[in-house]
């Protein structure tokens, strides 16, 4: 099998469960797509469990309109990211990369995903439940 036809077949089913599905209903909400997808993955790596993502996804939706109290998202998935994912595979330390990922450190959301979103992920950031966590 050629590496063109398994990312072909990844691209499509994406694009048949995701893209059409929710696209439109992301830019009606005046998300940034990558920024929408950054998000979703944090909720994704953070909830544990779907009955909690909604809620998940509501904390971090409340820190960015208000980011004047809450400059960083302080997400524990962000650091881990850093420390198993990006750090062990760059060649030469990237402090400025470290600090963009990890939401301990750096402001809003880092500069892209962390992990891949699911249905449910997506769903909770576009649905969020209404709390003033």
């Amino acid at each position: 099998m050629q590496a063109s036809y398994v990312v072909n077949v990844i691209k499509d089913n994406y694009n048949a469960k995701v893209y059409s599905k929710y696209y439109s209903e992301i830019q009606k909400q005046n998300w940034d797509y990558d920024r929408f997808m950054t998000l979703a993955s944090i909720v994704q790596s953070e909830a544990g469990d779907v009955e909690n993502m909604k809620k998940v996804a509501s904390v971090y939706i409340n820190r960015l309109n208000d980011s004047d109290n809450y400059p960083r998202l302080q997400s524990d998935p962000t650091t881990t990211y850093v420390k198993k994912i990006i750090k062990p595979t760059l060649k030469l330390e990237n402090d400025q990369r470290y600090i963009a990922y990890d939401t301990y450190q750096g402001l809003g959301l880092p500069p892209g995903a962390i992990s891949n979103p699911g249905v449910e992920a997506i769903e909770a950031v576009l649905y969020p439940a209404s709390t003033d966590f």
